[in-house]
């Protein structure tokens, strides 16, 4: 029971530190996916700061702390968990690439049950009041998500200068509880390919890493605290770079997805005709690569700080 509770503490320890450190580029990730347009991250924060504040960068953080720790608690315990539990009662080495894709996915299943309201809620007040922060992107047509809202109409949508309570009162009001879940077979359809593909490479990497040093240093030595830190550190950021970058396209469909109003997502009937009217109208291919840059910047150091924290003070 001491190893189950000392583990919740750390992970939700990591949550706190990494969403506290990386929310500006998550805000910047889901304003670049949103917009219709590869602006670049740079231009993108010149222009917020330009027609904003600096503290439009934070919008969400209120709602993201909130569900972050559980989440991440969860998504890091069920991994430990199902990691052990396979090869106790299944025999599966926890040193397999079975083991690892199979607790990523797990990992997933259940956490996604506390990050996809907070995604709803969360990336609903990052875009707002980005319509008059971009007004080119209203004027467009083609943009989707963004094609038939008038000024006058933001509120109703979703996109004007909103706080969190209103948005989750909208969302209740117009959608009922299940609003709070859409986009929740999305989610997995992004972030069990980005979980997989993420703990097969940071295992690898780790144990590859791990050896080189056990080698090269004393037999009898472990290596110290602050280069087990780098070695998971490196590891990490290898790992979330190659998952990040491969998952981009349906995250792209997914947060486009969620900030929509019920509205919207009636007139284009499911996320596979929106994805087929982005392709149309925005580039093909491009159109899904929106926002990958910030993507990886945000869930490289997001991960590193996490995945470092948690393996550093965990109990083994």
């Amino acid at each position: 029971m001491a190893y189950e509770f000392h583990n919740l503490l750390v992970s939700s320890l990591a949550a706190l530190l990494t969403r506290l450190i990386t929310h500006p580029l998550d805000t910047l990730k889901t304003r670049l996916q949103v917009s219709g347009k590869n602006q670049g991250i740079f231009y993108t924060l010149r222009k917020i700061l330009a027609t904003e504040s600096v503290w439009a960068l934070y919008k969400g953080l209120g709602i993201a702390l909130a569900f972050n720790a559980p989440a991440l608690t969860m998504f890091l315990s069920v991994y430990d968990w199902t990691k052990h539990f396979l090869e106790i009662h299944f025999n599966l080495s926890s040193l397999s690439l079975f083991n690892h894709l199979i607790s990523g996915c797990m990992a997933e299943i259940v956490s996604g049950m506390f990050w996809t309201p907070m995604e709803i809620i969360k990336s609903k007040l990052q875009v707002s009041g980005m319509h008059p922060a971009i007004p080119d992107v209203i004027q467009e047509e083609d943009t989707v998500g963004l094609t038939t809202l008038e000024p006058e109409s933001y509120s109703s949508h979703g996109y004007s200068d909103i706080n969190t309570l209103s948005v989750i009162r909208n969302i209740f009001e117009v959608e009922g509880p299940l609003g709070f879940f859409k986009g929740y077979w999305l989610s997995l359809l992004v972030f069990i390919p980005n979980s997989m593909i993420y703990f097969a490479f940071y295992e690898y990497f780790k144990g590859l890493i791990l050896g080189h040093v056990s080698t090269a240093a004393s037999p009898n030595s472990a290596p110290s605290t602050l280069l087990t830190g780098l070695i998971y550190a490196t590891s990490a950021i290898l790992s979330c770079t190659l998952a990040a970058g491969t998952s981009n396209l349906p995250d792209v469909i997914k947060t486009r997805w969620q900030v929509l109003s019920q509205h919207e997502r009636d007139r284009f009937g499911g996320p596979t005709k929106m994805a087929i009217h982005m392709w149309e109208t925005e580039g093909g291919l491009l159109a899904f690569t929106q926002g990958m840059g910030a993507r990886i910047a945000f869930m490289a150091p997001s991960t590193v700080i996490s995945m470092t924290i948690y393996d550093l003070l965990k109990w083994p």
